[in-house]
């Protein structure tokens, strides 16, 4: 049997592409592919997506086996299509997919040897619609000393590159973003510190965060997320698009004032 395999609706997202579209694929797959069917997808459609998406769908159709639809007649297919679904954890999946990577990548899964600890503070071009709220780590000049890399770019970094990199940090420390999703292909001894910032929600309660990466079962992949540093001297993010009252200062960046400095400080120490 050809089966002809069709997207909708990707989300530009990372965590939400991961949760649901990407993870909802590789399950079908794992629980349905036989060596009697063929599989076909458009690798045109790649080219939509940002480069993780990119490499995600092309590690998984290397393989699986699954052709490449462009250009050719497929006889008597059946179309499955994939919509995103309400997120939702396997961990199996995901740790699937990480064998995936590693396996194309050359990554040898071993503990590791030294301390290397990484400052990412994500200071991307900003001007591309859907990024245009991420939250930065400004004013850090002061706790660089404490890092063997500070880590201002991550796009510009070739993708398996930086699969490489995750794989060998022993701790991370950044703001809380779409980039902790990188925890799949991270070493399982590593640590990280997510810093956050508070909702003010309707009734001005500061409230706590918990990332995405660590709610759906990130922790199973590093020693430790630990998101219960919080800064509480922000710059108001201007380009953010502030949609209902319990989004404000959400995304705002984060200011490393003498508190911030000593809890960083202090995290790095003791573990």
């Amino acid at each position: 049997m050809n089966y002809k395999i069709e997207f909708e609706n990707i989300n530009i997202n990372i965590c939400h592409f991961l949760y649901q579209s990407l993870q909802p694929f590789l399950e079908y797959l794992l629980n349905n592919i036989n060596g009697n069917d063929s599989y076909f997808m458009s690798y045109n459609d790649f080219t939509k997506y940002l480069t993780f998406h990119k490499t995600m769908f092309e590690v998984i159709a290397e393989n699986f086996e699954i052709k490449n639809s462009d250009n050719q007649e497929i006889a008597d297919s059946k179309i499955i299509k994939f919509s995103p679904l309400v997120p939702y954890y396997n961990d199996k999946v995901f740790k699937c997919l990480r064998d995936l990577v590693y396996k194309k990548y050359s990554i040898v899964d071993r503990p590791l040897e030294i301390r290397y600890k990484v400052l990412y503070v994500r200071e991307e071009n900003q001007t591309r619609s859907h990024n245009m709220c991420a939250r930065q780590i400004h004013n850090y000049e002061g706790i660089i000393k404490h890092f063997d890399l500070v880590l201002k770019n991550l796009s510009i970094i070739p993708f398996p590159e930086q699969i490489k990199l995750f794989s060998k940090i022993s701790h991370l420390v950044c703001p809380e973003g779409t980039h902790i999703t990188n925890v799949l292909f991270m070493n399982k001894k590593c640590r990280v510190l997510a810093i956050v910032n508070t909702g003010v929600f309707f009734d001005d309660r500061l409230v706590n965060y918990d990332c995405w990466q660590k709610t759906f079962g990130g922790e199973e992949f590093v020693d430790e997320i630990n998101t219960n540093v919080i800064a509480t001297k922000l710059i108001t993010n201007k380009a953010q698009s502030i949609t209902a009252p319990w989004y404000h200062r959400y995304n705002d960046h984060i200011d490393v004032d003498e508190f911030l400095e000593k809890k960083i400080i202090r995290w790095l120490n003791i573990n």
